[in-house]
């Protein structure tokens, strides 16, 4: 059983569990880095990304005007 199967297990979107998976791989990224890792749509990304945000798993980095960078929390 592989990791993302298990965030899903755990309650996760498969969306959720993919970008969430490429950070833990990966380390913080950018949502456009996010989005062609996983072949999720960018715009889906910054949603997803969002509701991780809510669930304190992940954690935006940057400041006014530059280039948000998310980092993952541990779970």
């Amino acid at each position: 059983m592989n990791e993302e199967t298990i965030l899903i297990q755990a309650g996760l979107s498969e969306e959720q569990a993919a970008v969430y998976q490429a950070l833990l791989e990966k380390g913080p990224q950018k949502a456009s880095m996010l989005a062609k890792w996983t072949g999720i749509k960018r715009s889906l990304v910054y949603k997803v990304l969002e509701q991780l945000e809510t669930m304190k798993l992940v954690e935006k980095k940057g400041g006014e005007g530059t280039i948000a960078v998310f980092a993952p929390n541990h779970p």
